[in-house]
C-alpha cells in the first residue's frame, strides 16, 4: 500500500467508488512523489479516457519513474475533482443571479413607474412640488444671480 491507509473507508464504499470520493495519496501521506501520485489518479480516474489506454502505458510511466525520468501521464480528473463544480450547482449558482437581477430590474422599472405617475399628476418637472412654491424658488434663484452679478 502506498498510503499507509484505504484509499476508500466506509460503510457506502460503493457509492464512493463510482463517485470517485476518494483523498489523493499526497493528502494521506506528504512524502509520496507527486509523479507517484499522478500515476496514481490517473489509474483511480472515474472516466476511461482519462485513464490510462492500456497496461503497457501504465508500464511505460512505471518505468520513467522508477528510472527518475518524466513520466507522460498528465495529472487524472481526480485531482482537479476540488477545483471544479458539479454542474448542478453552476446551474444553481446562475438561477439565483438572473432571479435576482429579475427583482433588480423590476424593482427599478416599478420605482420609474412610479416617479412618472407622480409627475403626470402634478403636471410639471418638479416632483409635486405646488406652482406658487416653485415661482417662489425661480424669483430666490433670480435674485441670487442679481446679487453676484451686482446687478
Amino acid at each position: 500500500m502506498l498510503t499507509g491507509q484505504r484509499v476508500f473507508v466506509g460503510e457506502d464504499v460503493l457509492n464512493k467508488v463510482r463517485a470517485g470520493q476518494f483523498a489523493s495519496p499526497r493528502r494521506l501521506r506528504a512524502s509520496v512523489p507527486v509523479e507517484l501520485e499522478t500515476i496514481c489518479l490517473k489509474c483511480m480516474a472515474n472516466r476511461p479516457a482519462d485513464r490510462y489506454a492500456n497496461v503497457t502505458a501504465l508500464a511505460a510511466d512505471l518505468r520513467r519513474f522508477r528510472d527518475n525520468k518524466p513520466i507522460e501521464g498528465r495529472p487524472a480528473a481526480g485531482s482537479r475533482r476540488s477545483w471544479r463544480l458539479p454542474r448542478l450547482a453552476i446551474f444553481l449558482t446562475l438561477l439565483i443571479g438572473l432571479c435576482c437581477l429579475g427583482v433588480f430590474l423590476i424593482s427599478a422599472a416599478g420605482s420609474r413607474g412610479r416617479r412618472r405617475s407622480r409627475l403626470s399628476r402634478s403636471g410639471s418637472g418638479n416632483l409635486g412640488e405646488s406652482e406658487p412654491r416653485r415661482r417662489t424658488g425661480a424669483k430666490a434663484h433670480r435674485r441670487r444671480i442679481q446679487m453676484v452679478l451686482g446687478t
